[in-house]
């Protein structure tokens, strides 16, 4: 999970996300997707390495959001609900004395969901290895503003061609994942950064609401989401659809992606002005 701190002038991207460790890297269900894993976490220079030293994410959790301001915080789920369950349930301790229920209300402005707010997600429990029981119960009682971005946009958003013809493999690890996990010279739905992109900027000139009154999702314990268009809730749940070309917006994301340290950055761009 991807916790997106807007802040004035600068945005701060955190991922508290305590990985097991284990020796499978690759999925047995999705055998056409490569181990990328295995050389990001030794061929590249990084902090997590295999998991086994990561901070507990739920302390981390906690401590971000007692230190932020009020309704400042936009949290984007781009995996498993695990995190957010455990933190929800968790109680006062010498972080915080609110549980991590009241953080979640006091804090977050908007919890960001990468799946479908209709029928079935993988992030949600469909054919995964997570209980459902965690999206039901962060989905079904969040008291706030959700927005889903599911497969209208991120189906239909193809990515990866210049990424891995462009930047060099060995040096750069977004290259390095894609030609791995994909193929030289190839392109593929991307979901992850879909979801971190609307985190960042909002609808932007990019996305536009799906159902215009809103409405609210209903998870059961299948993890099958119902969307009910005529009930309120407490803050506001949508789902997002382009107002662009889907093509647009891929070449867009691509061109961010694109980007390396040392590379100046686009100042007077009209997109994504946080």
């Amino acid at each position: 999970m991807v916790c997106v701190m807007n802040i004035p002038n600068f945005t701060i991207s955190y991922k508290p996300c305590q990985a097991h460790h284990t020796p499978q890297t690759q999925w047995p269900n999705y055998t056409k997707y490569h181990d990328y894993l295995t050389g990001l976490t030794y061929n590249f220079p990084e902090d997590v390495r295999d998991g086994s030293y990561t901070p507990d994410p739920v302390s981390s959790y906690r401590y971000l959001l007692s230190t932020s301001a009020n309704y400042s915080v936009t949290i984007a789920v781009i995996g498993f609900f695990d995190n957010l369950y455990n933190l929800t349930n968790s109680g006062p301790d010498s972080i915080s004395p609110y549980t991590g229920a009241q953080l979640l209300s006091l804090k977050v402005r908007e919890l960001v969901v990468q799946a479908r707010e209709e029928r079935q997600s993988f992030n949600t429990g469909r054919g995964s290895a997570t209980d459902p029981r965690y999206a039901e119960k962060i989905l079904n009682e969040w008291p706030g503003n959700l927005t889903f971005v599911g497969n209208d946009v991120t189906s239909n958003t193809y990515i990866g061609a210049r990424i891995t013809t462009e930047l060099d493999n060995a040096t750069n690890p977004i290259a390095y994942a894609f030609g791995t996990n994909i193929g030289y010279n190839q392109t593929h739905q991307v979901w992850d950064a879909v979801a971190v992109y609307y985190a960042v900027c909002g609808l932007d000139d990019v996305f536009k609401w799906k159902y215009p009154g809103g409405g609210r999702v209903h998870l059961n314990a299948s993890a099958y989401a119902t969307w009910q268009v005529n009930e309120t809730a407490p803050g506001w749940q949508n789902a997002l659809a382009f107002s662009v070309v889907n093509t647009t917006f891929a070449e867009r994301l691509e061109d961010t992606l694109l980007w390396e340290p040392g590379k100046d950055v686009p100042k007077k761009r009209s997109w994504c002005r946080n």
